[in-house]
């Protein structure tokens, strides 16, 4: 999640969200037999490990994960920093991250994008790289350091929001060819890598600055990204609904992933895996202004119960649901508490758990 991209394409279109009352009757199981990639451990969370620079502090937060149980952590590689300059690789930060992961026995899930300066002409913010072949050659490279250590690879973030797409607008056609080089040279490198899809923004907008995700989708399967990518990601926040709140074209809640799977199947790809790339509520202060509560909110109860139902309903309902990563484990003490942001965490910057720290870990503890 990028917090300047929520902010300007998704507050609009959760305001308005949450005063729709329309519903729709809820997608379940289909006939279709289902990747085994579906059938993995459930229980995940996002970390910002490479943000924090005391070791203790990194080893501190995976031991946290390790004792609720939880069994996937999803971690952002930043390019720029491994090949900052081209052909040059920096590796010790990220290679200590992982021999943390692999200690407590967390699986790993790689986000690759913000390519170095050397790959654009014009460089800006988590741009495209000019020539695709560059991304797709660090992909190759990275998958071969991590062989049998990472388990799976994120291809881009959000790239139905501009300003994940160095600001041009939404391409699916260009992404897709990203994408279907990146899995070529994944593959190349490890045929046993998971290549996740990029996870697509939850968003209502169809304008230069964002697309739905299921058009964005759609768009995808009309350029041929069908068999490029192992797993389908999506992002799955509940705001201010609970788990069970029906899904609708016009809704923006934790069901709204049904309909990215509709998409699948219109495509021939039902027996897609899904995996939930950033998953949540969040649980903001009474006090905080409401033109903050971008995600909704919900009270630290609130939260705490509803995160188990989620995963309980999605597990139970929706066959092609794997892995749910969720947002977010512990910050770094970057995130203000005058930010909404802030209160997603199941752990704070000190080390103390929230209340959906202990109902995760009881509930995975029944996976065991």
């Amino acid at each position: 999640m990028n917090q300047t991209s929520r902010r300007q394409f998704l507050g609009a279109a959760v305001a308005s969200t949450l005063a729709l009352a329309g519903c729709a009757s809820i997608g379940g199981q289909t006939g279709t037999q289902t990747s085994p990639l579906a059938n993995e451990y459930p229980f995940g969370a996002n970390t910002f490990l490479g943000q924090e620079v005391e070791i203790a502090k990194r080893e501190r937060t995976i031991q946290m994960m390790r004792d609720a149980h939880i069994g996937w952590m999803k971690e952002e590689f930043i390019w720029d920093q491994i090949e900052h300059n081209r052909g040059q690789f920096t590796w010790g930060k990220y290679d200590e991250i992982i021999g943390l992961a692999q200690k407590y026995g967390i699986k790993v899930i790689a986000r690759l994008d913000y390519p170095p300066a050397w790959t654009q002409k014009k460089p800006d913010f988590n741009a495209p790289p000019d020539n695709y072949e560059d991304y797709a050659d660090f992909v190759n490279t990275f998958v071969r350091h991590y062989k049998g250590q990472v388990s799976a690879v994120q291809i881009w973030n959000e790239p139905n929001l501009a300003v994940e797409w160095g600001g041009q607008p939404p391409n699916p056609a260009q992404y897709t060819k990203l994408l279907k080089l990146s899995y070529t040279r994944a593959k190349d490198a490890d045929q046993h890598i998971v290549v996740i899809s990029a996870p697509l923004a939850e968003t209502l907008e169809r304008s230069p600055r964002a697309l739905v995700e299921t058009d964005y989708l759609q768009q995808m399967y009309d350029s041929g990204a069908k068999g490029s990518f192992d797993v389908l990601a999506a992002n799955a926040y509940g705001l201010a609904y609970p788990p069970n709140d029906p899904p609708s074209p016009d809704r923006l809640n934790f069901l709204r992933f049904t309909l990215l799977h509709a998409v699948t199947e219109k495509n021939g790809d039902g027996n897609k895996a899904m995996w939930f790339n950033e998953y949540g509520w969040n649980a903001s202060p009474k006090e905080m202004p409401p033109d903050q509560l971008i995600w909704g909110r919900v009270t630290r109860e609130q939260q705490a119960t509803y995160t188990v139902q989620g995963i309980e309903l999605a597990k139970k309902q929706y066959p092609y649901v794997g892995v749910v990563n969720i947002w977010y484990f512990r910050q770094v003490g970057s995130i203000p508490k005058t930010d909404s942001a802030y209160y997603f965490d199941m752990v704070d910057p000190d080390f103390n758990p929230e209340l959906v720290y202990g109902a995760v870990r009881d509930a995975a503890a029944q996976w065991h």
